[in-house]
């Protein structure tokens, strides 16, 4: 198997560019993302369904949610760009942040 210098200096060149956009973050800047609220949830958003946030870089999922006032235990999953998210992920601008209520029955 043959590497060439050249692919190896790009590659590395990437992940030196996505460390530094991520370190910029979470550093100083602010990013924008989208929250979807489902169900009763949406009490919690003025009963709306969707709204966009600006939030600080480097911000966790489990960091978002005391900034928006929902009761963690009202919440049965996040998922952010449509996967299900720990609370530990890190957000990134322009994400979708969806957060489904819990539901009850019998």
């Amino acid at each position: 198997m043959t590497i060439h210098v050249e692919t190896i200096h790009e590659l590395s060149l990437h992940v030196i560019c996505n460390a530094c956009k991520l370190m910029n973050q979470v550093l100083n800047d602010t990013m924008k993302i989208k929250m979807i609220f489902h169900g009763s949830l949406k009490k919690y958003n003025s009963d709306r369904a969707e709204t966009e946030l600006e939030i600080s870089g480097g911000m966790m999922v489990g960091d978002l949610i005391p900034t928006i006032n929902v009761p963690s235990e009202e919440i049965a999953f996040v998922a952010v760009n449509g996967s299900r998210a720990a609370f530990d992920t890190v957000i990134q601008d322009g994400d979708e942040v969806k957060l489904f209520q819990m539901v009850g029955g019998g």
